[in-house]
């Protein structure tokens, strides 16, 4: 019985979409229809941004807690737009014996907050631990804690790198 065809149609040749090809890619592994890998560039520029700005804050706030510790911050002059009103002075001068110790505190902190913006940039470089990399993005926009996010240098920055984790090609790559 050949139906037309010089060979029997259970000899006949075909393509068996079900035959397997060795062994099946392991599990977490990128298969063969896998997303896209992503553009270096998309994830690198942001991330070198961060770890700049995490430098510049790291050297100010290092300055910021040698000038505080020792002393030179403690003779200087109340600011000009105080001395004319004297509701602002008596705060001023209330208080003077605790800005020494408020200005170490956040001097400590901002240098913390960088050290932590450096790691988060220098982690997004190697696309691991992807919180620490979305911490660093919103410490480096906090104005308070990032000396550059009061210039909104450190903010657009940080909220640059905010937006391209939060895509998710970007998060599939840090998996």
């Amino acid at each position: 019985m050949t139906l037309g065809h010089s060979k029997p149609f259970f000899l006949m040749s075909y393509n068996n979409p079900y035959q397997s090809y060795g062994q099946p890619p392991s599990y977490g592994s990128p298969g063969q229809y896998g997303p896209p890998p992503v553009d270096a560039t998309k994830i690198n520029a942001p991330a070198i941004g961060l770890i700049s700005v995490g430098a510049i804050n790291l050297l100010h706030s290092l300055f910021t807690l040698f000038m505080n510790l020792s002393g030179a911050n403690a003779a200087a002059p109340p600011p000009p737009n105080l001395q004319n009103n004297p509701q602002a002075m008596e705060i001023y001068n209330a208080m003077m014996p605790y800005q020494a110790t408020i200005n170490i505190t956040v001097g400590a902190l901002a240098l913390i907050c960088s050290a932590l913006i450096i790691g988060g940039g220098v982690m997004m470089l190697q696309r691991k631990m992807y919180p620490l990399c979305v911490t660093a993005s919103v410490l480096a926009a906090i104005p308070c804690l990032s000396f550059l996010a009061c210039c909104a240098i450190g903010e657009g920055i940080g909220i640059w790198a905010l937006v391209i984790l939060m895509s998710t090609d970007v998060k599939r790559a840090f998996q």
